[in-house]
């Protein structure tokens, strides 16, 4: 089997981590999520009011 990654891009990127990471979901969802990612930090990233604001 052969797998090919495409990249949707950073838009689609966001996007799919604001599902993961929107109000009303619980840390079963947010903990593993900045696990997988460490270069996020979770404490700056809820500070964030907008995706905007955040540098990744």
């Amino acid at each position: 089997m052969r797998l090919k990654f495409v990249f949707g891009g950073v838009e689609h990127s966001v996007n799919t981590i604001m599902e993961f990471i929107k109000d009303g979901n619980t840390n079963f969802w947010n903990e593993p999520f900045f696990h997988f990612y460490p270069d996020i930090e979770k404490d700056r990233f809820f500070q964030c009011q907008t995706m905007k604001n955040i540098n990744f």
